[in-house]
């Protein structure tokens, strides 16, 4: 059984081997292709988003946060508030008793 090192009191990490595989939990996906530590990102926050793609904050080797340049979290915003009108188009195009007029633009 692991012990404390410094108290030598009975720890209740569990120990593991090389052949067996660690849980599940012990795995953080991670949803950019870059990834940086905290500490490198101290050194460096700038140049950290020259390659203009999102990147993994890791802080502890799991996933912190996520930095993204600008022109990448514009078009995040812009797809999802497409989203959101596509949804409430939908919404109102479902309505029973619904009828729909043909216009011509040039007519209005």
């Amino acid at each position: 059984e692991p012990t404390n090192r410094r108290t030598d009191e009975p720890t209740n990490r569990r120990k593991y081997s090389r052949t067996r595989l660690l849980p599940q939990t012990m795995f953080n996906q991670i949803l950019a292709d870059t990834s940086i530590s905290v500490s490198d990102l101290k050194k460096n926050p700038m140049g950290v988003l020259e390659a203009g793609s999102p990147v993994a904050v890791l802080h502890h080797n799991k996933p912190a946060y996520y930095c993204v340049p600008s022109n990448v979290w514009e078009a995040i915003i812009e797809q999802l508030e497409d989203m959101e009108l596509k949804a409430l188009v939908e919404k109102r195009e479902s309505r029973p008793g619904r009828t729909f007029t043909r216009v011509n633009i040039d007519d209005l």
